[in-house]
């Protein structure tokens, strides 16, 4: 790496923001451009994580919601329904304590589900619940993903 400084041509918009931000932060403007580039290394890091969190999270709903037809079609054992909601609850417990998210309100719609498993003339509400929680994870998983970006945007801003 050698000593000293070089240039990096950049796109008229791009500096006059930088600019911008130089000035209202007084201070210059290598210094936004290398807080910049640490703050994308974070979250570049941060986004494969939550990316995971969401495919984990997706994946295990769906084992669960096959398990339930299975189970209604007398495939497999009520047991293995269990085992699959087991590990899709752990998936929430991990987002809800290494992600610091709630998600407290989506286990306890699985945990309502389970029990009108147990009643097959319940279908409609069955089919209800699992609409429900299709939204509630729906709504998790865009702030599992989306995570910092506020913040960022006010960084920039």
């Amino acid at each position: 790496m050698g000593k000293g400084w070089k240039r990096v041509n950049l796109p008229e918009v791009l500096t006059d923001y930088i600019d911008k931000l130089s000035k209202r932060e007084n201070i210059p403007r290598w210094r936004i451009i290398a807080r910049a580039l640490s703050l994308y290394a974070a979250n570049q890091d941060d986004f494969e994580r939550r990316f995971w969190y969401v495919f984990k999270l997706l994946n295990g709903w769906c084992y669960v919601k096959v398990a339930i037809d299975l189970y209604n079609r007398n495939i497999v054992p009520e047991l293995y329904v269990k085992e699959q909601i087991a590990k899709y609850l752990k998936t929430l417990n991990q987002i809800q304590y290494r992600l610091h998210l709630r998600t407290g309100h989506i286990r306890l719609l699985t945990k309502k589900l389970v029990k009108l498993m147990q009643e097959p003339s319940q279908w409609r509400i069955k089919n209800k619940a699992i609409a429900e929680i299709n939204d509630e994870l729906k709504d998790l998983m865009r702030v599992v993903l989306l995570g910092n970006l506020e913040m960022i945007k006010d960084i920039l801003e």
